[in-house]
């Protein structure tokens, strides 16, 4: 087969990922690996495992995208090419964060960084500085993370690349997000959210619901989150894209909470568990109990609650404050249904020091005003009332006036 077919049927399987055609991708990858090695081809070789391993991913089969992905940068070492190399690293690394190896991410993304650098490649380059943010999110660096993202975005846009400028406003809503300025995160994410629909990413357009979802149901606005939610959970089934499916029913699942729900979002996050467990998307799993925790809590079925909020407390890795905080609390919420002061009050102080680490503005009022709640519940008021004046500053900054009202009735 000559290069110009080889290149046909890459190209025609990167047409085929933003339709959610993957499987039909990926058998046009796995006949450009054969041909190519047959003919010799190693580049045409490269680049087709390490498409495969993004498609891979996107289906959930982390270890075979883990595998295709690393056996790609091999190959691109091999033959010298620096940028393949480090698109190749790039992807390794997107596996990574999935299996919740944060540590190793931001490493890989590190050492793409700096092979894009030394190969003068700006496309590459703008992508590795997005996901090496994306990491140092994960790790709680939000100032590091907005200071690569700006430079990313300034990159994306000399290139005329507007679907990575639109990614890396996605990611710069998610910072704002996380450090509690929704304003401006919403309107990031909204400009995205333009760009991708214009563009017809769909997968990008499943993600930017999510997080706008998120901002909605955090400021209380539980309607409008609810069907961002819908949305997204719909759109990620019919790509068949496990992670975004995943998300939006966590997402899904908590609003429904929210709203009074529990038995609903049961079926829905047993169905993104087995998801998950099925692929290893061990950055997952931890959120996926944590709310069932939460529903089986809400549901007055405590014994439920208690093995879930223990299971996502076990489930999460040690670099992962987002996680431990979100699930220590979830448990110290249990323990206090349970009566086990001492043991809960432990529990909710842990919780507010890893989501002080993670700097995540709502979980950390969340958190604050579930020890508040805990404490009057067992007699210290006075701790108690320092505890939901915090929480209440938080929500105020967060501009959750629903949520700011519930603690004025409850002062």
């Amino acid at each position: 087969m000559s290069a110009e077919s080889l290149q046909t049927l890459i190209a025609r399987a990167q047409a085929q990922e933003p339709l959610g055609r993957y499987d039909e991708a990926l058998a046009d990858l796995e006949r450009v690996i054969v041909e190519a090695q047959q003919e010799g081809l190693d580049g045409f070789r490269a680049t087709a495992l390490q498409y495969r391993g993004r498609l891979l991913r996107l289906k959930g089969a982390l270890a075979a995208a883990e595998e295709s992905a690393t056996a790609a940068a091999r190959l691109f070492a091999e033959l010298g090419d620096q940028a393949g190399q480090a698109q190749a690293l790039l992807v390794l690394g997107e596996v990574l964060s999935d299996q919740a190896r944060l540590s190793e991410f931001e490493g890989i993304c590190q050492q793409a960084l700096a092979l894009s650098r030394e190969a003068a490649s700006l496309a590459v380059e703008a992508r590795a500085l997005m996901l090496l943010a994306t990491a140092e999110v994960y790790l709680g660096r939000m100032r590091s993370a907005r200071t690569r993202l700006g430079e990313a975005r300034r990159a994306f846009e000399a290139l005329g690349d507007r679907r990575g400028a639109a990614s890396s406003l996605l990611m710069l809503g998610r910072v704002d997000h996380a450090r509690g300025r929704l304003r401006g995160a919403a309107r990031s994410l909204r400009q995205a959210l333009a760009i991708f629909q214009e563009l017809g990413e769909r997968r990008a357009i499943t993600a930017t619901s999510v997080n706008l979802g998120q901002i909605d149901m955090e400021r209380g606005a539980l309607v409008a989150a609810r069907r961002f939610a819908e949305s997204a959970v719909a759109l990620s089934r019919e790509l068949g894209d496990v992670a975004m499916q995943a998300r939006s029913a966590v997402l899904l699942a908590q609003v429904e909470v929210e709203l009074g729900q529990w038995e609903p979002p049961v079926g829905l996050l047993r169905e993104a568990e087995v998801l998950c467990t099925a692929g290893n998307f061990r950055s997952i799993l931890p959120e996926i109990y944590r709310v069932l925790a939460e529903a089986y809590l809400a549901g007055e079925r405590v014994a439920e609650a208690e093995t879930y909020a223990r299971l996502g407390r076990t489930s999460v890795t040690e670099d992962d404050h987002y996680s431990q905080g979100t699930t220590e609390l979830v448990l110290a919420q249990v323990l206090g249904r349970l009566g086990l002061v001492q043991e809960a009050n432990g529990a909710f102080n842990r919780a507010l020091g890893h989501l002080e680490e993670a700097d995540e503005a709502f979980e950390i009022g969340w958190g604050h005003l579930g020890y508040a709640q805990f404490l009057s519940a067992t007699g210290s008021r006075d701790q108690a009332g320092q505890h939901l004046a915090a929480a209440r500053r938080a929500f105020v900054a967060l501009g959750a006036r629903s949520r700011v009202e519930a603690i004025d009735r409850l002062a």
